[in-house]
Formats: structure tokens, C-alpha cells, sequence
């Protein structure tokens, strides 16, 4: 099935994990809910949220690693759910991951040229002598040397365990990468040095990116729009400009607001309480009410829909936010809202 669309876009997809260790208490458990979204070819759409948003599953679902309880995934326009498996297995070419942690996606097991390798065996792209020199071209791509290929990977300090996974995804000549917190398991020294790599390789090779991490400074520097998750649903997506100057949903605002050096505009800062919802009971209405200083009957009862405030910038909250400083006791609309104390 062949649709004229963005390079990769998903469609009120979600999932559920089931729980329990007996069929009698098992329940299903929803981590991702009715996300629907698009990455355009050399783009990079940035994904933050706190631990339990359902940020690395979304990425999952976008390579197909985790099928959808509901909802589609369509890569170039075709539907993940329909190719054969075959055709699914040529398809994993163009789509490629770049896990969290350098030292637990690397097989200790194997030295580097058969950890870059092993997707030009498995796709049957190079042999022998174009094999050697296609990993010491990948090798030299990521600021590492040739002479590295016959090394393992306990040999190697964490930034450069990260440039041998680029490496590896790079070895089929993916289109899309999801990046699954690439830089957090580094000295801040070493992030900058592989999120300007990754960057480059981007220009380059006009690369997609799905790029997941906790660190909105990381995002906003490095993103071309930003999604915002709560919950398991998407609370805010944007320009990264838009996002920052004019952010809509309290959750946003509240993020932006503690991190000052990015350059955001005092707009008045939003203080949470509490903890995220557990996804094992979810509190009724809109995720975000149980921690809103903003919230009314409304958000309690209904749950908001996701829906442009200005083109492309799109927000799931019954009250958003003009952008400009929050009086205490309401927010602008016919509906006004309690303030929390």
C-alpha cells in the first residue's frame, strides 16, 4: 500500500504490555496511546518527557522492533504491517538504531570490524577486500582510526563505544535512525563531540532522526521540532523555535522554565507537584490534571485532543497557554481554571 507522505509517520498508534503473572490478573498495561506524527527525509524530530513517557517504545514502534496494539506505522509510504516478511527484512536497510548505553549494545564477544560488519553480511552488500575497506571507510566517517577494526570493544572509552554503534548503523546505508538517548550515558565533553558527529553525518548523508533524551538543552540544540510526551501521549509538537518562545501546555512551560540557559523568556514559571501517573492506574480526564497548577473540572473529566493553536504547532490542553505570564487564579478563555496553591 503506497501513499505520498513524509519519510516515516505514524497514525494514533499505540501500545499495551500486558502484566500479571497468571492469565486470571493479567492486564494490559498502555505505555503509548493515539500518537500520530511525521519525520520528513533530513530531518530531526526531538522527543522529550520524563521516565515512563513512552519515548523509547514510540521509537520501537517507528522501527517496527515492537508491532502497534492499534494504529500504523508507514516508512516511505508503505505500511510496516502489510510487508511480507521478506520485504520487511530489505526494508531494515533504510532504518537503523543507535541504543542508550555504548557498552551493553556492543557484544564484548566480537571486535569491531565484525560488529560493523555484520550488517554488510547479513544484507550481502560487501565481501572480502570491499568488506575491509568499507569498515575502515565507516571507521574513519566517525573520527575513529582503521587501525581500530581488529580491537574489541572493552578497549575503547565509552564516546568511542558510541562512534563504533554509529559506525554500525551506518554500515547499510540506513535513511532514518532512531537515537535512543545517544548522549546520556557520556561526560558532557564527549556529548558534544558525537552530537556534532551526528550532525554532520546528517548533512552528509541527509539523514532522518528520532532523536529521544531526557535533556531538553540536548534537544532544543540539536532538534528541528520537538515532540513533548506525557503520559504516553503527545502534549505538544512544534518548530523548536515555536516550542521555546511560545510554549503551550503547562508540562511544557514547566520544562522550559527550568533549564534557563537555552534562552527561554521568563514567562512565568510553572512548578509541579507530585509524581507522573503510574500507567497502572491512570487518573481519569487529561494525564497531566493530578500536577497542573492550571487545571479545572474539564481537564479532570475530558480527555484534550491534540490540535493546532498556529500551524504546525499543534497542543493537547483544554486552557493553553498564550505564551505571555499566567496570572495566578486562571488563564485567558471563558472557562477559567483554579489555580492550585
Amino acid at each position: 500500500m503506497k501513499r505520498e507522505q513524509a519519510l516515516v509517520e505514524a497514525r494514533g498508534v499505540s501500545r499495551s504490555f500486558a502484566t500479571g503473572r497468571s492469565r486470571w490478573s493479567r492486564r494490559m498495561v498502555p505505555a503509548v496511546r493515539d500518537i500520530s506524527l511525521q519525520i520528513a527525509a533530513g530531518e530531526t524530530l526531538g522527543v522529550v518527557g520524563e521516565s515512563g513517557s513512552g519515548k523509547s517504545t514510540l521509537g520501537r514502534l517507528l522501527l517496527r522492533l515492537l508491532p502497534p496494539t492499534s494504529g500504523q506505522v508507514f516508512f516511505d509510504g508503505q505500511d510496516l504491517a502489510e510487508l511480507p516478511r521478506l520485504e520487511l527484512q530489505r526494508l531494515r536497510r533504510e532504518m537503523q538504531v543507535v541504543f542508550q548505553d555504548p557498552v551493553g549494545s556492543l557484544d564484548p564477544r566480537f571486535r569491531v570490524e565484525d560488529l560493523i560488519g555484520e550488517g554488510l553480511d547479513i544484507h550481502g552488500l560487501a565481501e572480502g577486500k570491499e568488506r575491509s575497506r568499507t569498515i575502515a571507510r565507516l571507521l574513519e566517517e566517525v573520527g575513529l582510526s582503521s587501525d581500530h577494526r581488529r580491537r574489541f570493544p572493552h578497549e575503547f572509552s565509552g564516546g568511542q563505544r558510541q562512534r563504533i554503534g554509529i559506525a554500525r548503523a551506518l554500515a547499510v546505508s540506513p535513511r532514518f535512525i532512531v537515537l535512543d538517548e545517544p548522549v546520556s550515558a557520556l561526560d558532557v565533553s564527549v556529548q558534544a563531540q558525537v552530537l556534532n558527529l551526528l550532525a554532520d553525518l546528517q548533512r552528509e548523508r541527509g539523514l532522518a532522526y528520532f532523536f529521544v533524551a531526557h535533556d531538553l538543552r540536548v534537544v532544543a540544540h540539536f532538534s528541528d521540532r520537538i515532540a513533548v510526551l506525557y503520559g504516553g501521549r503527545v502534549v505538544e509538537l512544534a518548530d523548536r523555535d515555536a516550542l521555546i518562545a511560545r510554549p503551550g501546555h503547562p508540562y511544557t512551560r514547566s520544562l522550559l522554565s527550568a533549564v534557563a540557559e537555552i534562552g527561554v523568556v521568563d514567562q512565568g514559571r510553572v512548578q509541579l507537584a507530585g509524581e507522573p501517573p503510574s500507567p497502572l492506574r491512570p487518573p481519569s480526564g487529561c494525564a497531566f490534571h493530578p500536577r497542573c497548577p492550571y487545571a479545572a473540572d474539564r481537564c479532570r473529566q475530558e480527555q484534550p485532543s491534540l490540535s493546532d493553536r498556529d500551524p504546525g504547532h499543534a497542543i493537547a490542553c483544554h486552557f493553553p497557554l498564550d505564551g505571555s505570564p499566567v496570572a495566578p487564579g486562571g488563564t485567558k478563555g471563558q472557562d477559567k481554571p483554579e489555580k492550585k496553591l
